[in-house]
């Protein structure tokens, strides 16, 4: 209770355990479980001792006072009660989660168990399963009695299957998202204040973008978001810059301590022997103030040496001598029972599908086999209620790992998650751990079509370049560059993809075939049109349709003459357009795809409006819309 920060559980189950002992046995708690409560109360410390007791272990796990974030704590306060969004961004260690914690225990006055806010976290797995964050946060909010509306919760109910029977129709990220959307907005009249979401870092792409979206919408109840720095591209780094433009959100960025804040959090430990003075300053060159490093360097001090070993310590320069935290961990993990050490690295290697039977069913036994190792993981508090008690925790197993050791780990996890329906994407990622290259294709081929389907197009471009990685180990040139050039129409979707470019240079590299060389040609015509670079998309859709032609490919064809007439679209050039569109027209008809039929109508639905038919072309372009529709193209929308 005391570790879920809810301090009256704490003393109310002292109170029970201290009644049940006197009147069952006639005995009293123990020093150490009185020291417990001292330390509870903070009243007293537990008194001096070699290694390290259970209440000292407990409040370096959670230190009992809030520390040197009083300032974070109340923007935090001031931009919710202002009805503002908030980005909490740090380094891992530098206490996003715990003052998260402060902040719902503190909000409106409540506790930790009354806080109108709905806490959840993402988990290492998440970005292999669509929605996942999303629907762990639905779940929260049920639990705590916001239930959707009648009318949303068919829609919902796709990925929060307790909401009931899930709508029958096909599903559109539009409708999925805005359904959400309403879902939220509707919190504050049901008692709702805020939603807190902590560690987004590991969140699916999905919910990500979903709640990108949800930073625009007026009146959304106030997000809370804990997260890492995020650099590159993607849908964390794009929530990031929204938030930037946005006058609706704020960031509040969490620094590493300084010496007297390290002294602070080393007195608040309560712990008789630790001086904050004393510590600080060897403890700040030890860990750069990284508030997590500092409390992992204390529990293996007092381990290894005790309190009477501390001084020894610290004048000989004898602090815990590994340079990062993982080593620390490492040592830790050291003295676990092996049992207790293979759950750990499974759980490790499963990320956020680890569960107990998936436990079972990787590792052979039963529920029962896996019981004591499961409490002693939790003991060490190496394990929590959802996972890993702190991503470095896990970060330090998963790389504790052997590589001969999880490859057959990774192979087990592929076939559970196939057996039991798993996600795709993670399928495809344990088989290509695994080495297994050929059974990783199918599943990768599906997740990223399934992504791009769904409008979850940062995703797809991982998937694709994952794709592309698994043809190029199996040397497979050809299907190499078809995944590198799916992954490039993805980022073409992606407005300001600044990955397409690069993407484009290296389809140009590998190109061997008058068929692959079109392929490129297309791309750079469509990049040339949106662009307004007129001249050059003529010239580069010529070069695909005489390439196309020459190699007699009809569907590749057909993609060159679209390319093409856009670039005469783009010149005022409709007449010229037609004529090119005119004489693929029959193979349309006769032999094309839905999908090769949408994007030829797309065209005829431009060439109507261009040429002044604007009747004909609402028509088309309805026509068009419904057909994306049908099929969940949704990017085309």
């Amino acid at each position: 209770h005391y570790l879920a920060g809810d301090r009256a559980a704490a003393l109310l189950a002292f109170d029970r355990c201290e009644r049940v002992l006197k009147d069952d046995v006639g005995a009293r708690p123990d020093a150490e479980t009185t020291a417990l409560l001292a330390m509870i109360e903070r009243d007293a410390a537990p008194g001096p001792a070699r290694g390290i007791t259970s209440a000292a272990a407990i409040a370096i796990t959670r230190p009992p006072r809030f520390v040197a974030r009083g300032r974070e704590l109340a923007a935090l306060q001031a931009a919710v009660h202002a009805g503002r969004h908030v980005l909490v961004i740090g380094e891992g260690g530098l206490g996003k989660s715990r003052l998260l914690a402060e902040f719902l225990a503190v909000l409106d006055g409540g506790t930790a168990g009354t806080a109108r806010l709905a806490p959840v976290g993402a988990r290492p797995g998440d970005a292999d399963v669509p929605y996942a964050l999303f629907a762990r946060l639905m779940r929260a909010l049920l639990a705590a009695g916001h239930r959707p509306d009648t009318a949303l919760a068919p829609e919902l109910a796709r990925f929060v299957p307790e909401l009931g029977e899930s709508a029958a129709t096909r599903f559109e990220p539009g409708r999925f998202d805005a359904a959400a959307e309403r879902y939220l907005l509707a919190l504050p009249a049901s008692g709702g204040a805020a939603i807190a979401i902590d560690d987004l870092h590991f969140a699916d792409a999905a919910s990500v973008e979903l709640i990108t979206r949800l930073l625009a919408v007026p009146a959304m109840p106030p997000l809370v978001l804990g997260l890492r720095p995020a650099d590159g591209v993607g849908a964390l780094v794009a929530l990031q810059e929204a938030a930037t433009e946005l006058p609706g959100c704020e960031r509040v960025v969490l620094a590493p301590f300084t010496e007297p804040q390290l002294a602070e959090l080393v007195d608040s430990l309560g712990i008789a022997g630790l001086e904050g003075a004393t510590l600080a300053a060897p403890l700040l060159r030890h860990t750069g103030g990284n508030p997590q490093f500092v409390l992992e360097t204390l529990r293996t001090l007092l381990a290894e040496r005790g309190i009477a070993g501390l001084g020894s310590a610290l004048t000989g320069g004898m602090l815990p001598v590994p340079a990062g935290v993982g080593a620390m961990i490492e040592r830790r993990l050291k003295r676990l029972s092996p049992a207790a050490l293979k759950l750990a690295r499974l759980a490790a290697i499963a990320g956020g599908d680890f569960d107990a039977p998936l436990a079972v069913q990787v590792l052979g036994g039963d529920l029962l086999d896996w019981a004591d190792p499961w409490a002693e993981l939790e003991a060490a508090q190496v394990l929590g209620p959802h996972g890993f008690a702190h991503d470095l925790v896990g970060e330090t197993v998963r790389a504790s790992v052997p590589r001969a050791v999880a490859r057959p780990l990774h192979a087990g996890l592929a076939r559970a998650l196939e057996a039991g329906g798993g996600a795709a994407g993670a399928i495809a990622r344990h088989w290509l751990a695994a080495g297994e290259i050929e059974r990783a294709i199918g599943p990768c081929e599906r997740a990223a079509r399934q992504a791009r389907e769904a409008s979850r197009l940062h995703e797809a471009a991982a998937l694709y370049a994952m794709l592309a990685q698994a043809h190029e180990a199996r040397g497979d040139a050809a299907a190499r560059f078809a995944a590198l050039n799916e992954r490039a129409d993805v980022l073409f979707e992606i407005d300001g993809a600044a990955e397409f470019d690069a993407a484009l240079d290296q389809l140009d590299a590998l190109a061997a075939s008058d068929a692959q060389r079109a392929r490129v040609f297309e791309q750079r015509t469509k990049l040339a049109v949106a662009r307004w670079e007129r001249e050059a998309a003529e010239q580069f859709g010529r070069r695909a349709l005489e390439l196309a032609q020459r190699c007699g490919d009809r569907a590749l064809e057909l993609d060159a003459r679209c390319a093409l007439a856009q670039a005469l679209f783009r010149m005022r050039r409709p007449d010229e357009a037609a004529i090119v569109l005119a004489a693929i027209r029959d193979w349309v008809d006769q032999h094309a795809s839905a999908e090769q039929r949408l994007v030829h109508d797309e065209c005829l639905a431009w060439l109507a409006l261009e040429q002044g038919r604007y009747l004909e072309s609402g028509r088309q372009w309805q026509q068009v819309a419904d057909q994306a529709i049908a099929r969940g193209s949704m990017s085309r929308l």
